[in-house]
């Protein structure tokens, strides 16, 4: 299908995006990657980016975000274990936690998360997020607008965590 929208990356070149307007894109892609995880056999996309987010635009010019590519989506049963392989591990800097580039073995949500995460570091920003080896709490909200609601800002540093454990326990 034909997307005519371009994607969520055309959109921040024009400038970074307020808050209300940067949730409009990404909520429903965060809606969609719960409903994967969710699944009697879940999926991870694991390249949750803003060139993988692109616009759809309808007649009564109504503008839906659809998550495409899942080129380096893993598949697990319902045991958590993968069953899909993969030879090459793709990951896309700034958008891939530390543990995506060791390999994806087990069911492990929280490669999503930091990606949507980084995804919302991107929107509200403009800047490309930092490698994942070079994320800390301030270096992330050293760059967040002023003007995020402390929510939003606690989503993104926790999201980004390091530790595989916290983005979905906080």
């Amino acid at each position: 299908e034909y997307l005519e929208g371009g994607s969520l990356r055309d959109v921040v070149k024009q400038g970074a995006l307020q808050e209300d307007i940067a949730m409009s894109y990404v909520l429903p892609i965060v809606k969609a990657v719960h409903i994967m995880h969710t699944m009697k056999q879940p999926l991870l996309h694991c390249d949750i980016k803003h060139d993988n987010i692109m616009l759809r635009k309808h007649i009564d010019g109504v503008v839906e975000p659809v998550l495409i590519d899942f080129g380096e989506s893993r598949h697990f049963n319902e045991k958590g274990n993968l069953t899909t392989t993969h030879t090459t591990i793709g990951c896309s800097r700034g958008f891939a936690p530390m543990e995506q580039y060791l390999g994806i073995t087990t069911f492990t949500p929280q490669v999503d998360v930091y990606a949507l995460a980084a995804t919302l570091y991107y929107v509200v920003t403009g800047d490309e997020p930092p490698f994942a080896d070079d994320v800390t709490e301030k270096r992330i909200l050293e760059k967040l607008p002023a003007g995020i609601s402390d929510s939003l800002k606690k989503a993104i540093v926790h999201g980004m965590q390091k530790d595989k454990e916290k983005p979905t326990k906080d």
